[in-house]
């Protein structure tokens, strides 16, 4: 009997273990196959048909203006830039790892859209930049940067102190072309 309840002990320690196994970030990764080894996940676009579109939604935000050049024409901001995308090749179902349904892993590891502010005469990172991306377990990918921006406006101080101005700051990419369609899903985070 003492054998028995030995053995059945041990049987369910074991299914146990083995379930917590998988309530690992490294048992996530591990299933995704992120790692510095897997050069698929960061030299190519993340998608299963090469046809299928990356949509990419920026969101700039100015927290500072450092200095206003009126001879120059030009401003200096700190800006943070949140880019959010969908990497179809990473995702999970949450149940299966324990409830993990968000994860940060190394920029490096993985495909970033690459962009340009058209408008930057300089764009300097920060000296605090962030090394890590957040993965969501429905492919959903967020970064975020922070930049000191210096760009170009056409000012017009002759009201100032009471003066308004508006500068526009166009996103770009480097290397993809830009398929705007009015039909692009909506992206909710």
């Amino acid at each position: 009997m003492r054998l028995w309840m030995l053995l059945s002990l041990t049987a369910a320690m074991g299914a146990v273990c083995s379930e917590s196994l998988n309530c690992s970030y490294l048992s996530l990764l591990e299933h995704l196959g992120v790692g510095s080894n897997n050069y698929s996940l960061s030299a190519t676009r993340p998608v299963r048909d090469w046809r299928t579109p990356t949509y990419a939604t920026v969101d700039l935000y100015l927290y500072v203006i450092i200095d206003v050049d009126e001879k120059f024409q030009s401003f200096t901001t700190g800006v943070l830039l949140t880019v959010f995308w969908v990497n179809e090749l990473l995702r999970w179902d949450p149940k299966d790892f324990c409830g993990i349904s968000e994860i940060s892993v190394p920029k490096a590891y993985l495909w970033r859209p690459d962009f340009m502010i058209m408008e930057s005469i300089e764009m300097k990172e920060r000296n605090v930049e962030s090394t890590q991306v957040n993965l969501l377990s429905a492919g959903y990918t967020v970064s975020g940067d922070s930049y000191k921006l210096t760009s170009t406006c056409k000012m017009d101080l002759y009201k100032f102190p009471f003066d308004t101005q508006r500068c526009e700051l166009t996103v770009m990419s480097f290397l993809y072309k830009n398929h705007h369609r009015q039909d692009a899903p909506a992206v909710h985070h």
